[in-house]
């Protein structure tokens, strides 16, 4: 295994690790936060001398901690991401001072915050990370940082903000920068314009992304991008169009084992089918999705919930209430499904 290895506490390894975490953010959140854990033992056992001096230990260190600190709150687990960013500080400290460390952690901080609903602090800590991002040249740190915030000024209910900041990341964003970027700008800023109710808008701006689809190796963005232009399409009674789109969705997560996702995209095909009166393909869909609304996999409260969505008596007695209910519980379950070992430690 890695961590028996003698190379274990190399700085190319520690590095690597780091990188192939958030690698993973979208596609394997759980793998992520493996990986940011295991960079962090990994830079425990850096050896410092000539060839690597003290600070540049602690700036990996603190990287190390800062990758474990977004996986942390990326699977929900948001004391120990806490905790996490406390030992980046310490790191920090003990460094070089890197502007661009500081950045990421301003960045990671405003996340946290945000998803707390600490939103005027989180603002606060993403327009610093900006600064710090913009003053060093980063493009793409500052771009996602002002991205960042956007979506955090329209969730605070700041959405005309919120709409003028995404628009003028859009306008400034430099060639050759990453797509998933642009496509994340772009699906940000429809998510604000169907806040406002501008839903038409909405689809229309969605729609510039979809070109950039093909370029894109993570699933996990492909997935959102055309599952968020489903609930658009359904939300306009476009249901013939929304439904192929939820299918296709539906299928690509059981395919990649996201389970969680598959029952999410299939509880929207089920109020599409309510809505538009297919009740013969809501009891198929039913069918379908038995074994995943069953799984082990899945936490036993809202198995409960989806359990019995699958009798034929739950299908005919079914309502968009009692559909949003059990979306309820999958929701709360998502965020509390059980983590790999090994919190957040010194």
């Amino acid at each position: 295994m890695l961590r028996n290895s003698p190379q274990y506490g190399h700085v190319d390894v520690c590095r690597g690790l780091i990188d192939r975490s958030y690698a993973l953010r979208h596609d394997d959140p759980a793998r992520m936060l493996d990986l940011a854990l295991l960079a962090v033992r990994s830079a425990g056992k850096l050896q410092t001398g000539s060839t690597l001096p003290g600070f540049l230990a602690a700036d990996l260190r603190a990287s190390a901690w800062l990758a474990a600190a977004n996986a942390l709150r990326v699977n929900f687990r948001w004391q120990p991401a806490t905790e996490a960013l406390a030992h980046a500080d310490k790191q920090q400290r003990l460094g070089s001072s890197d502007p661009m460390l500081a950045a990421r952690a301003a960045a990671y901080r405003g996340a946290l915050l945000a998803d707390q609903s600490h939103f005027e602090e989180a603002i606060q800590e993403l327009r610093r990370a900006h600064h710090l991002a913009a003053s060093v040249g980063d493009g793409q740190l500052a771009s996602e940082t002002m991205v960042a915030l956007g979506r955090i000024e329209v969730l605070s209910g700041q959405t005309e903000t919120g709409i003028r900041t995404l628009k003028k990341v859009l306008l400034s964003l430099e060639p050759g920068l990453d797509s998933r970027l642009l496509v994340a700008t772009i699906q940000a800023l429809a998510r604000a314009l169907e806040i406002k109710g501008l839903v038409r808008e909405a689809v229309a701006v969605l729609r510039e992304a979809m070109p950039l689809l093909d370029r894109i190796t993570d699933h996990g963005i492909v997935w959102r991008v055309r599952w968020f232009e489903g609930y658009l399409l359904a939300k306009l009674g476009h249901y013939a169009a929304a439904q192929p789109i939820f299918e296709l969705v539906r299928q690509a997560a059981l395919a990649k084992g996201q389970l969680y996702d598959a029952v999410s995209v299939a509880l929207d095909l089920a109020a599409l089918c309510l809505r538009s009166g297919r009740l013969d393909r809501l009891e198929e869909l039913f069918e379908q999705m038995a074994a995943t609304f069953t799984s082990e996999r899945i936490h036993p409260e809202a198995r409960r919930a989806l359990s019995r969505l699958t009798s034929s008596a739950g299908v005919r007695g079914l309502d968009l209430e009692t559909l949003e209910k059990v979306r309820g519980k999958v929701e709360q379950a998502r965020r509390y499904r059980r983590q790999p070992a090994g919190a957040a430690r010194s």
